[in-house]
């Protein structure tokens, strides 16, 4: 779902309306709902290393320019959205309570990267997987191969040792366990 504060639609244009809302359901089409839950927890895991807090606010600024780049590939024009983007970080910049979600409140540095990066008309649009993005990939997957390097080891163990045998029946069903080691 997406939720517009009233505030917006009492001073926002109907196309700037537009703009953001085809940026919020740019959001839904990719499944950053997901994926940003995903990364909250493994930022909750992780919160005592920097480098986690790094990365994931790059990839929260990432996910937003994605998004940005989507309202641009639906409408055509990146100055009316540039223009729609700087009038919600006036708005929130104006007010004490935050005007839209946890997204939309970066720090000014990040609106002006973002709208930067909107005007600039040299930059490539398409989409593209980020380094950062591809890089955590690769972490993961060799952190997950390292692991996988270590199975045989204990695989191997189980021809060691004294066993021990175990059997029960539940439910027509009879399952047997053979522990070694």
């Amino acid at each position: 779902a997406v939720i517009i504060p009233e505030s917006l639609l009492l001073q926002l244009t109907g196309d700037q309306l537009d703009d953001i809302g085809v940026h919020e359901l740019v959001h839904l089409r990719r499944y950053d709902d997901w994926s940003t839950l995903a990364q909250r927890m493994l930022r909750g895991v992780f919160f005592f290393h920097p480098a986690v807090h790094w990365v994931c606010r790059e990839l929260d600024f990432d996910r937003e320019v994605a998004c940005d780049d989507g309202v641009v590939a639906v409408t055509n024009e990146a100055k009316p959205y540039a223009r729609s983007l700087a009038q919600v970080a006036e708005m929130s910049t104006s007010r004490r309570a935050p005007v839209l979600a946890s997204g939309a409140a970066f720090r000014k540095s990040q609106i002006y990267r973002r709208i930067e990066l909107l005007l600039n008309g040299m930059r490539d649009r398409r989409p593209r997987v980020s380094g950062i993005s591809f890089a955590l990939v690769v972490l993961v997957v060799i952190g997950v191969a390292s692991e996988f390097a270590n199975l045989p080891a204990f695989v191997a163990m189980v021809g060691r040792g004294p066993y021990e045998r175990s059997q029960w029946t539940a439910d027509g069903r009879t399952v047997q366990m053979d522990l070694a080691g």
